[in-house]
């Protein structure tokens, strides 16, 4: 994820030095109006374009409902809930154990 994340950046410092560079050459000739449009259907087809290519690139990006991937452990609600009552009486008696230490 760290190279999607990375080639995002740069395609759009490329991208807005680029189209930066046609807007200053369309200010310099006196109507900036139909530069901007331009610019900015571009701007946005990129950003759909990268958008869209970028759904697939996730492995199982394809399936609707995808299989599990690298064997990740998916818990129902009942065994969040169990997990989170595990943790929730775990904490209290750290505090119990820290408030009797305190005392």
């Amino acid at each position: 994820m760290a190279f999607l994340y990375v080639s995002y950046i740069v395609l759009y410092a490329v991208l807005g030095y680029v189209l930066g560079g046609v807007l200053d050459r369309e200010r310099k000739k006196g109507d900036i109006h139909p530069a901007l449009i331009s610019v900015g259907g571009i701007m946005y087809t990129v950003v759909c374009v990268v958008l869209m290519a970028s759904t697939f690139i996730p492995k199982g990006a394809f399936a609707i409902n995808p299989d599990i991937i690298d064997d990740v452990e998916v818990l129902d609600d009942d065994e969040v809930d169990g997990e989170l009552a595990a943790y929730t009486s775990d904490i209290k008696e750290v505090r119990t154990h820290q408030a009797e230490v305190k005392a």
